[in-house]
């Protein structure tokens, strides 16, 4: 909870990608997915060929866009 107070000060976020299903099964059991951004539709990003510039810019718009993770609770 005070990492995502610190970084939602300054318009930031959390995101977790490509975690197993049990792992994202136990975050969402435990109500992380008001803190942090994971699940389903960050778990097939293909991160390698990307810079890191490029990647975060990826996960910003999948973030930022109707699949917000807090709004689907």
């Amino acid at each position: 909870e005070e990492w995502y107070d610190d970084i939602s000060d300054d318009q930031g976020w959390i995101c977790f990608i490509n975690t197993l299903d049990h792992v994202w099964e136990e975050m969402r059991a435990t109500q992380l997915q008001h803190y942090v951004n994971f699940g389903r539709e960050f778990n097939d990003i293909n991160w390698r060929p990307y810079k890191p510039k490029a990647l975060f810019k990826a996960i910003d718009q999948l973030v930022h866009g109707e699949m917000r993770r807090y709004l689907r609770g």
